[in-house]
């Protein structure tokens, strides 16, 4: 039977020259590099990076964009960290290239409306709960499919921060969140985004670029993961940087296809969309 249905699935692709899209990162330059299938449905996707220094933003970028591409289906975001009030000020931030209000003119507030307009009917729930886990969400998540709704994404910031189940070591219990996390994303067919910090050993490094031995406790986490991606703003790290206002959004792991780098712009600590050739040509000089 499953021969069958791949067969089927392979014939319709085939005959209609058309690929099922996954789900989109948020961000043009990333997409690229994933392909026109994007994230699959049933991937655990990491995002990992030192406190401060972009996860967040990633988070809330991604899942914003996936509500509003899929708004049949709803996305949870289940902040542990962060009140529900500042991810909306950073939602909107990406419209208005700036979180703070006092400084919004006549034009800003306009671009205000448009980005409320933009997700009012879209399925998009905050949670802010503080104290939160894996099987708390999965309740919830199968209450919601109960009355008919379908998920698209769950994401959660961030790992640590995750009620633990007890084991004998703490890298048993981030290996038992991530296996579960991964389960889920099967379970449920959608994708699960799970945000996590790093072990700090890249700030021990001349080139502070994360790698996939940075994730603390990182071994289960790799090898449970299907894509890992690591924001990473130089300016952030060396102030006397050049790289100016652009950014990197480095692919660590990707089960499903390649790992390039694709790049981003930070204006007001706000991640936006930038023309991928010349922040090559910039971060390259």
């Amino acid at each position: 039977l499953l021969m069958l249905k791949w067969a089927e699935d392979a014939t319709s692709e085939y005959i209609n020259k058309e690929v099922v899209k996954g789900y989109t990162t948020g961000f043009l330059g990333t997409d690229e590099v994933l392909g026109e299938t994007l994230i699959l449905p049933e991937s655990l996707v990491v995002i990992g990076a030192n406190p401060g220094k972009g996860k967040t933003q990633l988070m809330i970028k991604m899942s914003t964009e996936i509500a509003m591409q899929y708004r049949n289906r709803f996305v949870d975001v289940y902040s542990l960290e962060m009140p529900s009030q500042q991810i909306i000020a950073r939602m909107i931030g990406f419209a208005t290239k700036n979180t703070r209000p006092k400084y919004y003119t006549d034009e800003t507030w306009a671009l205000v409306c448009h980005r409320i307009e933009q997700l009012k009917d879209t399925q998009l729930y905050i949670c802010d709960k503080p104290v939160m886990s894996i099987e708390r969400i999965k309740s919830n998540t199968r209450a919601k499919i109960a009355q008919g709704m379908r998920p698209a994404a769950i994401f959660v910031d961030y790992l640590t921060l995750l009620q633990m189940p007890k084991a004998e070591r703490r890298d048993l219990s981030v290996g038992e969140v991530t296996k579960q996390c991964k389960q889920m994303a099967k379970e449920f067919g959608c994708i699960v985004v799970l945000l996590c910090q790093l072990s700090r050993a890249n700030m021990q490094r001349i080139n502070k670029r994360p790698i996939m031995s940075d994730l603390k406790d990182s071994g289960q986490i790799e090898a449970d993961c299907d894509l890992v991606l690591f924001p990473y703003y130089d300016f952030l790290f060396n102030p006397d940087s050049d790289c100016g206002n652009f950014a990197e959004i480095i692919i660590g792991k990707n089960r499903h296809g390649g790992s390039e780098t694709s790049y981003a712009k930070v204006i007001n600590g706000v991640w936006l969309d930038c023309d991928q050739q010349e922040a090559r040509i910039k971060l390259s000089a």
